[in-house]
């Protein structure tokens, strides 16, 4: 996107409030956002979009996802290029799937120095769970000063320890 292209965000029920995501870098008017009745017709919009060279990324927001249907998105990557994104929302099972990685992204409570009053910056807990040919692995992120930044173990032991005394 930093190129000047655009990315699709195909769903159901948009989770996600445009305007946002300037503060992560990312203008709300390079994101085109679809929203359609039926989950089919995400994975459709989602694999057709996908073959288009032409945009930066796809996002889709699916409950579930068959083998099958994974696979044919993951064809279409490999074939254009476009990096797809498949947020599963709520999903029954983690069921197998032939994407390349798999990723889960929780939130974590916000930490100030000094025990100052306020809201801290917004902290993720990023886990890489499945990837081809590699090492599944965990990190603890933030984003500050409009970057995101590794939060050394250090700095988290240290929290901890001010915590319980």
């Amino acid at each position: 996107m930093k190129k000047g292209g655009a990315a699709l965000w195909i769903g159901t029920s948009r989770i996600l409030f445009p305007p946002a995501m300037s503060t992560f870098g990312i203008p709300p008017d390079k994101i085109i956002f679809i929203d359609l009745s039926k989950e089919r017709d995400v994975l459709w919009a989602m694999e057709e979009a996908l073959k288009c060279e032409g945009l930066a990324a796809v996002v889709g927001e699916l409950t579930d996802i068959s083998l099958t249907a994974s696979r044919r998105l993951q064809l279409a990557v490999e074939k254009s290029r476009v990096t797809g994104f498949v947020i599963r929302k709520n999903p029954r099972k983690l069921n197998t799937t032939a994407f390349v990685t798999r990723w889960n992204i929780t939130s974590l409570p916000s930490e100030l120095p000094l025990d100052l009053p306020g809201v801290g910056f917004p902290r993720w807990k990023v886990e890489l769970l499945k990837v081809r040919n590699g090492k599944p692995s965990s990190w603890e992120v933030e984003w500050i000063g409009g970057k995101f930044r590794h939060v050394p173990a250090l700095i988290i032991r240290e929290e901890e320890h001010r915590k319980t005394g």
